[in-house]
C-alpha cells in the first residue's frame, strides 16, 4: 500500500491505538516502504469482446494482467471467463465516463456536468468490482488516457487567439473566478494548469470514495507534457498514487523512472510494437520495462496488427504477411505472450483440439448407411510458436463413440487412395470381440482413425496440411433413440505439450451440419477460409456474388488451391496505410483461380456464373432491413425511447432524393419517429431530418413512405435511426422493416463478361475446399472491403 492510503487510513483508527498508530506512521515514512515491483506484471491493452472465439480468450488469460477498458466496451462474463482459465489473473481498469465533448472545462463550470461525471465514474467502478469474480484482483483504476489529451480542450492549440476563443463560453465564469478581465497570458495559462489539476483531483476524489483506500489510482498523463512539479501538483498534493510512463527510448524511460522513484510514485507503462511508436530498436525497447525498480507495477503489451514501417525499428519477428491493421492482432498478441514466456501452465493446461462434426442422420431409416466427417483442426495457430517444428501435431488419432442404434462400418482418413491396400488406409473396425460386447451391454464402442500428422496454421488463410478429416461410414441398426449422443474424441503428440486431447459431442437422432455457403466478410488480400462440401453430392463451381463497400476493389479474385505470395509494405512514410498481397504462382496442378479485370466500384454487387458471364450493377436498395413481420410481429417495444441507428454510408448522386419506408403497428400512444442523418461529403457537416411521425395504426401497415431531398450538394446517406415516439408514452411500437434508397428506379447491371479470366473454383464433394481470396489493393483495410458469396448451382460430375 501507498504511504497516502497508509496514513489516509490511520486517520480513521481509534483513538485508543493513537500512540501505536503514530509509531507505525513513523515507521511507514522513515522505514521500509512498499514493494510495487511486478504488483501487475505483463498486461494486454483491452479484454476480449463478448463474441470472442476460445483462443482469443485463451490468450488474454496467459497474461498477468489485462486493462479492463470502458470506452472500448467491457464485458463482464468475458472476463470472468479469463479468470476461470487464469484465477491470479489481474487488473487495471481505464474509466471512461465523458461524452463526445466533455473537458475539464465543461466538468468545472457547466452546471450538471461534474455530478454526472463523478456517477458515471462511480458507476463504472462499481460495475466492476460487484460483477468481477475476484474483485480483490482489482490492482489499480486511472482516468482516460494519454492526458491532457481528450481532456484538455486546447492542448493542441497553440495561439492566444484559439485559447481565447475556446474559452470564450466559460468566459463569466472564469473571470469570476480570476477577480479579473480574462487575457491569455503566462499567469493565465499558469492559472489553467492549476484548474486543470483542479479537476483531477475532483475525478480522482469521486474513483477513491468507489474503490476504496487498497487500490491505486493512476494519473495516466503524457509524461513529456507534464513538467515535475505539475505532476507534483496532482499525484502528492491529490488523491492519486502514480502515473504512467511511456516506453520509447533508453534515456527518456531512464529520465523519468527517476522523476517516478525520487517522488515514490508506482509506475506502470506501455510498450509498443508499432514502429512508429518507438525511438529506438525492438530489441531494446522490450527489456526497458522490466526494470527493478520498487515502483515498477508492470506494462502493457500494444499492437494495432501493421507494426512494420519497414524501418529499423521494426520488430524482426514479425512476417510480413501479417501486417494487417484490426486483422493480424491476434497473432501477435500470441507471438507476445510466447516470446515472453507467459502464463504457458494457463496454456498447457486449457489448448485443446475442437473437432468439428458433419453428421446428417435426418430421414435414414434401419439398415441405411449414414456418413459421419470429423475435421480436425490443429489447435496450435500461428503465433503460438515461433518455429515450424513446434506447430506441429504429430500421430493425431480420432475416435468416435456411438449408440447402439448405430453400427460401424469403416473408418478412414479422407484424401486416401481406394487403391491402397487395407492395412495402410488407417481403417478401423470394431471388431467381434467389441461388436458382441455393444450386442449384450448396449453401451457405445469406439473405434479410432489413425489421421498423422497436422501442419503450421496459417491466420490469413487456412493451410491444406493444418487440418485433416476422419470419415465413418454408420449403419442404422435399429431406431433412433433421441437422446443419445455421438462423440468424436482427438489426441496428438506435441514436441513440448506432450499429449493434447480434445472432444466433441453431437445428438445422434439430430445430427449436425457444417454450414456452407455463407457469405464472407474480406478485409484483405490473402484472406481466405474452408468451404465444407460434405452436404454435395458430387463436386460442383459455385455461382459468385461479391458486393464492395465504401471503398473500390481493384482485380478481384478467388483461388481453390495454394498460391505462393509477394507482400510490399511500401516505404518508410507511406506504411501507415500500405498494404499489397499478391498471388504469385500455384501449388500443385489442380488449382483453378477466377478473375476480373478491371475495378468494382464501391457499393455494387459483380456476379459471376459458371459459365463464365458477369454483370456488374449498384446495391439497391441503400438499406434493407427486415426485423418482424405482420404474420410474426413479436412482443414489440413498449418502454425506451432510442431503438437503434442502421449505418447506411452511401453518397447520394446529385438531383437525387431519397426514399425512407417502413411497416409495423402500434398500441397506446406510442408511436412511430424516424431520424435520417446525411453527411456533407466536402466538409464533413452533419444533419439529421425528422420523417414519418406518427405514421402507424393498431392494425399492421406496409409499405408507408416518404421522399426526402437531401440537404447538401454532396451528401452522404449516413445512418437512419428509430425510435418509439414520444419519449415517456404509455403504449407499444411495432417496426416491421426499415427500407431506404434513391427514388429512381435502379439501373440494369451491365455485363462484364468479358473482363472475366481463368476458371470458377471448385468446391469438392465431401472434403474441405480452402478458398483465398485476393486482389490488388494497396491499402490497409478499414473493415471489410468485400463480401463474397457461394451459391450453389448443378453438380459438377468429378474428373477422372
Amino acid at each position: 500500500m501507498h504511504n497516502k492510503l497508509r496514513i489516509r487510513i490511520l486517520r480513521s483508527t481509534l483513538p485508543v491505538l493513537a500512540g501505536f498508530a503514530l509509531l507505525w506512521q513513523t515507521a511507514s515514512l522513515y522505514g521500509a516502504e512498499e514493494n510495487y515491483y511486478w504488483k501487475l506484471g505483463v498486461g494486454t491493452y483491452g479484454t476480449p469482446k463478448p463474441n470472442a472465439d476460445d483462443d482469443i480468450i485463451l490468450t488474454h488469460a496467459r497474461f498477468d494482467w489485462q486493462m479492463i477498458a470502458f470506452g472500448s466496451g467491457v464485458h463482464m462474463p468475458t472476463i470472468n471467463r479469463c479468470l476461470e482459465l487464469n484465477p491470479r489473473q489481474r487488473f487495471l481498469v481505464r474509466l471512461w465516463p465523458r461524452r463526445g465533448g466533455d473537458n475539464f472545462l465543461k466538468y468545472l463550470y457547466t452546471p450538471g456536468v461534474k455530478e454526472r461525471i463523478d456517477r458515471r465514474l462511480r458507476d463504472q467502478v462499481r460495475e466492476v468490482l460487484d460483477e468481477i469474480s475476484h474483485p480483490d484482483q482489482v490492482i489499480a483504476f486511472t482516468f482516460l488516457e494519454e492526458l491532457p489529451s481528450r481532456w484538455h480542450p486546447f492542448y493542441h492549440h497553440k495561439s492566444d487567439e484559439d485559447i481565447l476563443k475556446i474559452l470564450q463560453p466559460y468566459r463569466e465564469a472564469i473571470e469570476k473566478d480570476l477577480g479579473r478581465p480574462l487575457v491569455i497570458d503566462d499567469e493565465t495559462k499558469t492559472w489553467l494548469w492549476e484548474k486543470f489539476a483542479e479537476s483531477m483531483d475532483g475525478v480522482h476524489s469521486a474513483i477513491r470514495a468507489e474503490a476504496g483506500d487498497d487500490r491505486l489510482i493512476l494519473f495516466w498523463g503524457r509524461f513529456d507534457w507534464f513538467n515535475v512539479p505539475m505532476l507534483q501538483r496532482i499525484v502528492n498534493q491529490g488523491p492519486a498514487d502514480g502515473v504512467f510512463i511511456y516506453v520509447l527510448k533508453p534515456g527518456r524511460w531512464q529520465e523519468h523512472v527517476k522523476v517516478a522513484e525520487e517522488n515514490g510514485w508506482p509506475f506502470f507503462s506501455q510498450l509498443s510494437h508499432n514502429t512508429g511508436m518507438k525511438q529506438t530498436n525492438w530489441e531494446s525497447c522490450v527489456e526497458l520495462p522490466h526494470i527493478k525498480s520498487r515502483y515498477n507495477l508492470g506494462y502493457f503489451f500494444y499492437g494495432g496488427g501493421n507494426p512494420l514501417r519497414p524501418h529499423r525499428y521494426d520488430n524482426p519477428a514479425v512476417d510480413r504477411v501479417n501486417n494487417v491493421r484490426r486483422f493480424s492482432d491476434q497473432v501477435h498478441l500470441r507471438w507476445f505472450a510466447a516470446n515472453r514466456n507467459l502464463g504457458w501452465d494457463v496454456f498447457k493446461r486449457h489448448i485443446r483440439f475442437e473437432p468439428l462434426v458433419d453428421f446428417r442422420p435426418a430421414g435414414k431409416g434401419v439398415n441405411d448407411i449414414v456418413d459421419l466427417y470429423a475435421v480436425i483442426p490443429n489447435p496450435i495457430l500461428e503465433g503460438h510458436y515461433p518455429n515450424e517444428a513446434g506447430q506441429k501435431v504429430s500421430d493425431v488419432t480420432a475416435s468416435l463413440k456411438l449408440p447402439g442404434w448405430l453400427k460401424f462400418e469403416t473408418g478412414e482418413k479422407v484424401g486416401v487412395s481406394e487403391e491402397v491396400d487395407a492395412s495402410q488406409r488407417q481403417t478401423s473396425k470394431p471388431g467381434a470381440l467389441a461388436g458382441f460386447f455393444r450386442w449384450i451391454t448396449g453401451k457405445p464402442v469406439e473405434t479410432t482413425v489413425h489421421v498423422g500428422t497436422v501442419g503450421p496454421s496459417r491466420h490469413r488463410a487456412p493451410a491444406p496440411e493444418s487440418f485433416t478429416v476422419a470419415h465413418w461410414r454408420l449403419r442404422v441398426t435399429n431406431p433412433p433413440q433421441p437422446d443419445s449422443t455421438v462423440t468424436v474424441s482427438v489426441k496428438g503428440t506435441h514436441s513440448r505439450l506432450n499429449t493434447i486431447t480434445g472432444r466433441t459431442k453431437v445428438n445422434a437422432a439430430e445430427g449436425h451440419i457444417l454450414p456452407a455457403f455463407d457469405a464472407k466478410d474480406v478485409m484483405v488480400s490473402g484472406q481466405g477460409w474452408a468451404e465444407p462440401g460434405f452436404g454435395l453430392e458430387s463436386d460442383t463451381r459455385p455461382k459468385i456474388v461479391m458486393h464492395t463497400r465504401s471503398r473500390p476493389v481493384p482485380k478481384p479474385s478467388l483461388t481453390d488451391g495454394e498460391f505462393t505470395v509477394d507482400v510490399s509494405l511500401g516505404s518508410y512514410k507511406n506504411n501507415a496505410g500500405y498494404y499489397r498481397l499478391l498471388p504469385q504462382t500455384p501449388v500443385g496442378d489442380d488449382v483453378n483461380r477466377i478473375v476480373y479485370n478491371g475495378t468494382v466500384p464501391p457499393h455494387s454487387k459483380l456476379v459471376i456464373t459458371p459459365d463464365g458471364k458477369a454483370t456488374l450493377g449498384n446495391i439497391r436498395p441503400l438499406l434493407n432491413k427486415q426485423f418482424r413481420s405482420e404474420a410474426d410481429p413479436g412482443p414489440g417495444s413498449s418502454s425506451g425511447y432510442y431503438k437503434g441507428a442502421h449505418a447506411v454510408n452511401r453518397p447520394i448522386p446529385p438531383g437525387e432524393n431519397v426514399m425512407i419506408e417502413i411497416s409495423g403497428k402500434q398500441k397506446g400512444k406510442a408511436n412511430s419517429l424516424i431520424l435520417v442523418y446525411f453527411r456533407c461529403a466536402e466538409t464533413g457537416e452533419k444533419k439529421g431530418m425528422s420523417v414519418l411521425v406518427n405514421r402507424f395504426g393498431e392494425e399492421w401497415r406496409n409499405g408507408i413512405k416518404t421522399e426526402i431531398e437531401p440537404p447538401f450538394e454532396k451528401s452522404i446517406l449516413q445512418s437512419i435511426a428509430l425510435y418509439r415516439y414520444p419519449n415517456g408514452a404509455e403504449g407499444t411500437v411495432w417496426y416491421g422493416s426499415l427500407k431506404a434508397d434513391l427514388s429512381s428506379p435502379p439501373e440494369d447491371a451491365d455485363d462484364v463478361s468479358d473482363r472475366i479470366q481463368g476458371d470458377l473454383p471448385v468446391l469438392r464433394a465431401n472434403r474441405y475446399t480452402i478458398i483465398t481470396y485476393f486482389d490488388e489493393d494497396t491499402q490497409q483495410p478499414e473493415g471489410s472491403k468485400i463480401r463474397v458469396e457461394f451459391q450453389p448451382q448443378t453438380g459438377l460430375q468429378q474428373e477422372p
